[in-house]
């Protein structure tokens, strides 16, 4: 047998070895990406877990990129909402066998985000130097502009990781949670290049990397600590408002039986007559609290307690208006005086899929089938602030509502001093997802340095104050409230104002860096391009 013909056999068998390889590393990094979601105390694995990935993209052709890219998000998701197969039973009724189903297909979907990353990394990879400082701007500007524009049903970041880091994530209130996203990813590529380095022979180390990246970071994390401190004067010299949220910890066999919707009255009745006599001037119930349906024309409904004229109530319930050809459903948020007068109304803006309604159910009407639990609820479109008499504007947020930055910005935008969460986690049961819904939520308070209480059926139940830190909190499946004077900020936050702009930033570098690899392939062979003043200016440099 010829050398040649030996060389190339080698060559056939590393290749699946190789692969295999990749693979694993892939998986690697889709474990690391999902540990500080599942333990708060795991942070700091976000800040190399990208670094597995890297490796095994680099050097391989664009079909193996993208598996390995397709297989960190398939891990990342499988992992990080493993609780999404039981809250399909609960919440929708949905058969345990289809429910798994839609929860590999979810994964796989959601995981095309770092397929598209990897992607990216291939297209972006060809005209840049590996190890370069642009090569390092480049990736952390194109994971950052990846987590922005893909949908999600919850839209987690990598930066809400950091919360416990909370001189960090004060730059929220100017970049967003992107911002954090950026820093986290350009240390991972800074790592890879690192190891890179140490791997090849003829590579620079990327010094100039890391002293940006410790620039960075050193100024993100002295504003942070300055922000802290400025935020703790406003709260002290701010207008206060006392406020009172419940945590009736109704179980899901009895909260939607209409058996026990008497004593659930009387629960939230007592809880609120205990709250009154420590002086709330708010009282909150969690979402659909109230288990009896609401026409929306109601203008007083009837509470089971005695409360001071200065007393104001903001209960969940389920509302409806009866139109000639049918009827629409909303999740809503009522205020109330404290006869029971209607104050105002905020319906739920955000629908759940799968729980509120069947997305595509007009393509696909099979899935009408799915499962006879899930609602039929129409989104609400009309103001997403409510005014209390005397003054102070709120901001009804429902369910996952206040994971999303878009609906918190407008109503801050609008004038609302508080945002309020009303919600029911028991669909969740006893597991991780009730508190990475607080964790991801958290951010909405940085964001706009408002105050974010969260009334929850069964936990997590707390007040988040405008710097992102727990003031106080219930944990899940305890029978509390929480009586506290919060702080009534007017600030408005270069976030609140101008948007995801850092966002946007990112997707601007990701098209410059893509526009310059194409450019290179193109002209290849151009001497021009080859010389030594383009390089200077380029990403090659």
């Amino acid at each position: 047998m010829k050398h040649t013909d030996v060389q190339q056999e080698q060559k056939v068998e590393r290749k699946p070895r190789a692969l295999l390889q990749g693979i694993m590393l892939a998986v690697l990094s889709g474990v690391l990406l999902s540990a500080g979601f599942l333990v708060e105390t795991l942070f700091f694995t976000a800040w190399f877990a990208l670094v597995p990935l890297l490796l095994a993209l680099e050097g391989q052709e664009r079909s193996k990129a993208m598996l390995l890219g397709l297989v960190t998000g398939f891990v990342t998701h499988l992992l990080g909402f493993y609780w999404l197969v039981e809250t399909m039973v609960r919440f929708g009724g949905i058969p345990y066998p289809i429910s798994l189903i839609l929860f590999f297909l979810i994964a796989m979907v959601f995981g095309l985000i770092h397929l598209l990353f990897a992607l990216g990394y291939y297209w972006g990879s060809q005209g840049m130097r590996l190890g370069s400082l642009g090569q390092a701007l480049f990736i952390a500007a194109l994971y950052t502009a990846v987590e922005f524009l893909y949908p999600h049903v919850f839209p987690w970041r990598l930066g809400n990781t950091q919360i416990a880091w909370l001189s960090l994530v004060q730059i929220a209130d100017v970049t967003g949670v992107y911002g954090v996203t950026f820093l986290i990813v350009l240390v991972n590529t800074l790592l890879f290049q690192s190891t890179v380095t140490f791997r090849k022979q003829g590579l620079t180390f990327p010094w100039r990397g890391i002293m940006l990246a410790g620039v960075l970071l050193g100024f993100t994390a002295g504003y942070g600590s300055w922000r802290l401190d400025h935020i703790r004067v406003l709260e002290d010299n701010a207008q206060k408002l006392r406020v009172a949220l419940l945590q009736p910890n109704i179980p899901l066999t009895q909260k939607y039986s209409r058996r026990f919707a008497e004593e659930q009255l009387q629960i939230l009745g007592d809880l609120s007559q205990q709250v009154i006599t420590q002086g709330a001037q708010l009282v909150v119930w969690p979402e659909t609290a109230y288990r009896y349906w609401v026409p929306t024309d109601t203008e007083m409904i009837p509470l089971p307690l005695t409360a001071p004229p200065s007393t104001w109530f903001l209960i969940g319930a389920n509302t409806f208006t009866e139109r000639p050809n049918k009827r629409e459903n909303f999740n809503s948020a009522l205020l109330l005086s404290a006869q029971g007068q209607m104050l105002g109304r905020y319906d739920k803006h955000e629908l759940l899929m799968f729980g509120e309604y069947i997305p595509f159910e007009n393509i696909f009407p099979f899935l009408k089938g799915i499962s006879t639990a899930i609602g039929e609820f129409t989104p609400g479109s009309g103001e997403v602030i409510l005014s209390l008499p005397e003054g102070p504007i709120i901001a009804p947020l429902i369910c996952y509502e206040d994971i999303l930055p878009s609906l918190s910005r407008q109503a801050v935008g609008q004038g609302a001093h508080l945002l309020i969460n009303l919600t029911n986690d028991a669909w969740f049961g006893p597991t991780r997802a009730p508190y990475q819904h607080e964790l991801l939520a958290r951010f909405r308070a940085i964001e706009n340095r408002r105050p974010l209480l969260r009334a929850t059926n069964t936990g997590v139940t707390s007040v988040i104050y405008p710097n992102g830190t727990r003031a106080s909190v219930v944990d899940i499946y305890t029978e509390a409230t929480i009586t506290q004077d919060i702080p009534l900020l007017t600030i408005q936050t270069v976030y609140t104002q101008y948007g995801d702009l850092f966002a946007f930033l990112t997707i601007l570098i990701v098209a410059g860096g893509l526009w310059q690899s194409y450019v290179e392939r193109s002209l290849s062979d151009t001497t021009w391009w080859k010389s030594k003043w383009w390089r200077r200016i380029s990403w090659r440099g």
